[in-house]
């Protein structure tokens, strides 16, 4: 995608969405340098994680935080993180701030 032979963009415009396979997080600043990360986090612990996203019995929340963290400091990027309301799973007010506290914590 940033290739100017295909479409040339930026790659401070370019960001790359993923559920969180960690090998490919931190291998990420190598490959694509300057192109920004964004984690489809789904839920705020592990638990939860792992009934929505089957990948998350292999990469597990602790250490996809610090795969995260790894990429924040190699390449001074932050990273945006998604998280979709699914109807019955995790619309709750109690998950939500579960999930604000997560990330405020993890941020540090």
């Amino acid at each position: 995608m940033t290739d100017s032979r295909y479409f040339g963009l930026r790659r401070e415009r370019v960001t790359v969405s993923t559920v969180g396979i960690i090998p490919r997080i931190k291998q990420m600043p190598d490959d694509m340098p300057g192109v920004g990360l964004a984690l489809s986090l789904h839920a705020p612990s592990q638990e939860l994680r792992h009934k929505i996203v089957p990948s998350a019995r292999a990469y597990k929340l602790d250490r996809l935080m610090e795969a995260v963290k790894e990429f924040e400091d190699r390449t001074k990027l932050k990273l945006f993180v998604e998280y979709v309301m699914l109807a019955g799973v995790r619309i709750m007010v109690p998950t939500s701030i579960v999930t604000v506290d997560f990330l405020r914590f993890s941020s540090t």
